[in-house]
């Protein structure tokens, strides 16, 4: 589902707005991801953090290369 309220992404670490993103219960709270970074991770099992994309324009480049 698409977040309702502004975050951190968790896989990129950079803002999240409104909208702009997922989000998943985890911990006992909640965390949120980019679109593009979802997508970008999709079928993969990697750590959370480890080859992590330093922006939204390398996760596009990591979906691209997949």
């Amino acid at each position: 589902m698409r977040n309702r309220y502004a975050g951190t992404c968790y896989r990129c670490g950079q803002r999240v707005e409104r909208g702009a993103g997922h989000f998943e219960k985890h911990n006992r709270g909640w965390r949120t991801q980019h679109a593009e970074c979802a997508i970008a991770y999709r079928g993969k099992r990697e750590a959370i953090g480890v080859n992590r994309p330093a922006s939204i324009a390398d996760a596009r480049k990591m979906e691209a290369s997949t």
